[in-house]
């Protein structure tokens, strides 16, 4: 806590040390105290004596668990790796994303500055960044002789990326790196592009596709497999692998048709993605934020140590935590039109209907039937 000048106190967000969030779906029915309560002891099982505060903010739905020890915080995240259910009255569950607290506070040193320095100085040096909302002076460690300070100040700051959604030019730079799928290279398809970005970019972009993994089950054709929590590429493999083992025991009749898509992140166009956005996101905030990531975007390309200048990026970067996530919002349209207007194949003791199963750009369709070819291999769509 700072005092300020006119004898107010600022309060910072290093008063949220030892702490972490439980993002509680601002959509889900209303939740009292007790039963908060409850569900950090019964579910995350908390003893009370690491517990040191649990704080309430009812507007935002979110509940602060401050530990009494940074161990704390470990536990309870690998534990739920960041997610949690919590089950209503009702008998509905929702899902509560874990994190740790004031993800967007950064301490920024400031160093070879004149003693005489004020601190408002420095406070309008950072203001293009973001919000400083305190400023001390570093001492000398405990080996030196002189317990002083060094002449280093430390202002700690809430960066305008996560408070604002205000992303800097620099920030949206990346650089394309070119890796060999194998060891004689020949040619430009033989090498597989990755845009290496900074790292407040991809703290961002990791918290952004957390949350929306949270809801992509309830947006994404059942047999999309990318992105859908708790499902893997091995899940999709396996429900290829049953198709094919069922039409061979059945011996029905199977034509099974895989596309791999070329150069399928470079494609996807900014247009089209801000109009798969609007549907399948509620929130205009989390949209305006997700198009601010790409519209200004540009990338240099690393080749044999040199650089190239920088091109703006039309494109889903790969290597950013949200393209696969992007990609797939997009590709939803194609599946969802061929599931529906093929025949598909059932399986198992529930005779699920399969069709057409898909993982980032790799997608399959099972084709029973002759009308089934001309329908799942339209030219319109493929």
């Amino acid at each position: 806590m700072q005092l300020l000048k006119d004898g107010n106190y600022n309060t910072t967000m290093g008063e949220r040390n030892n702490t972490v969030v439980c993002c509680f779906d601002p959509r889900s029915p209303r939740i009292n105290a007790f039963q908060i309560h409850e569900w950090i002891y019964e579910w995350l099982q908390i003893p009370e004596e690491n517990i040191r505060m649990i704080q309430i903010d009812g507007f935002k739905r979110n509940v602060y668990i401050k530990f009494t020890e940074e161990e704390g915080i470990n536990n309870v995240l690998q534990a739920t790796g960041g997610h949690m259910d919590f089950k209503h009255d009702n008998g509905k569950i929702t899902q509560v994303i874990i994190e740790i607290a004031g993800m967007g506070l950064k301490k920024v040193r400031t160093a070879n500055l004149p003693p005489e320095t004020k601190e408002y100085d420095i406070i309008n040096g950072l203001s293009k960044y973001g919000e400083v909302r305190s400023i001390w002076d570093e001492m000398w460690e405990p080996m030196y002789r002189y317990k002083v300070y060094n002449g280093i100040k430390i202002a700690e700051m809430m960066l305008k990326l996560y408070k604002e959604g205000v992303i800097l030019e620099r920030q949206l730079q990346g650089l394309i790196v070119c890796i060999p799928k194998h060891h004689q290279p020949t040619g430009f398809d033989d090498y597989r592009s990755l845009t290496l970005m900074n790292m407040d970019y991809k703290i961002m972009t990791r918290i952004l596709a957390t949350r929306l993994k949270t809801y992509l089950a309830e947006i994404l054709n059942q047999n999309q497999y990318c992105g859908v929590q708790k499902n893997t590429v091995f899940e999709a493999v396996a429900a290829v692998r049953d198709v094919i083992a069922h039409a061979e025991v059945t011996k029905k009749p199977l034509c099974v048709v895989s596309i791999d898509f070329s150069a399928a992140f470079d494609r996807i166009s900014h247009d089209y993605l801000r109009k798969v956005l609007a549907p399948n996101v509620s929130s205009d905030s989390v949209i305006k934020r997700l198009m601010s990531l790409y519209d200004e975007a540009s990338s240099e390309i690393l080749i044999n140590g040199f650089k190239s200048r920088r091109n703006p990026t039309r494109s889903v970067r790969e290597g950013c935590p949200l393209s696969m996530i992007l990609f797939s919002l997009c590709l939803n349209p194609l599946i969802q039109q061929i599931d529906r207007n093929i025949s598909g194949t059932k399986i198992g003791r529930r005779q699920s209907r399969t069709a057409i199963t898909s993982y980032v750009d790799d997608v399959t369709i099972f084709l029973t039937r002759v009308e089934d070819i001309q329908v799942g291999t339209h030219s319109k769509w493929i």
